[in-house]
């Protein structure tokens, strides 16, 4: 196994370890539920890792899995160097990089209490990662399907293809789906204090290589938002008008 494989592995090992680490330990604690999350969206990755010792785990995992990113991009440009142009290189690496850099970002200002989180750079950070790995994911792709042709033995590149459609298939479904149902019913523009949801719905529907169902996770609980706001709007509007009635009812008009 080569040094970029390696340092690939570790990514791998330390990003989706963590987040099943963290889920069990917080259905453990008590401070994540204990369901389905993939079918319901009773719960996301964020939420999971912000209370307790899955915090610490969590901030820690991530992070450490940030690194090696970090170091993999490297790794890539120097495996592709001998076919590949520097520009190319330079675009690849940069937009790993940042997607790296933003997803550290944003996990580090996670605090237990959401009043002290800053959520301005947890979002940004999450954009920054979801767009950012699927340019560099993309770039890399081509460079190394050129490298293929030019004779570079390529590992399980069928594989790579694979995912690399499937990558883009879920980028285009869910960003379209997403985009079309809020434009349709028009609610971001409604609702000032969910475009937050909004926008990390649609980052997340912007796919990264390890959450595959985060923008189902924030598609569901955006829609579980605009339920409650649904209910506590009826809910102002009947008592109004119970109160208009009653007071009709004890002062008719002469």
């Amino acid at each position: 196994m080569s040094f970029g494989q390696v340092i690939a592995l570790l990514t791998f090992v330390f990003s989706m370890g963590t987040i099943a680490v963290t889920y069990y330990v917080g259905t453990t604690q008590g401070t994540a539920v204990l369901c389905n999350p993939f079918l319901d969206g009773c719960t996301d990755i964020t939420h999971t890792g912000m209370k307790g010792d899955a915090g610490f785990i969590f901030r820690g995992g991530m992070i450490m899995a940030c690194a090696f990113m970090l170091v993999w991009w490297q790794a890539m440009r120097v495996w592709l160097a001998p076919y590949s142009n520097n520009i190319a290189l330079g675009f690849m690496q940069f937009f790993g990089v940042l997607a790296a850099l933003g997803l550290m970002a944003g996990t580090a200002v996670l605090l237990p209490e959401k009043s002290d989180t800053h959520w301005g750079v947890h979002v940004r950070g999450a954009n920054l990662f979801f767009q950012g790995m699927l340019v560099a994911l993309t770039i890399s792709f081509v460079l190394t399907w050129r490298a293929h042709k030019a004779g570079l033995k390529v590992p399980s590149l069928r594989i790579k293809t694979t995912l690399m459609a499937i990558l883009w298939f879920m980028f285009i479904a869910f960003a379209g789906v997403t985009v079309g149902v809020e434009l349709s019913h028009g609610y971001l523009d409604r609702q000032p204090s969910a475009r937050p949801y909004g926008r990390r719905c649609l980052s997340a529907s912007i796919f990264c290589r390890h959450c595959g169902t985060g923008s189902r996770f924030a598609w569901l609980r955006m829609n579980r938002v605009k339920r409650l706001e649904s209910q506590a709007l009826n809910a102002t509007q009947k008592s109004a008008c119970n109160t208009l009635s009653h007071t009709i009812t004890r002062h008719p008009a002469a």
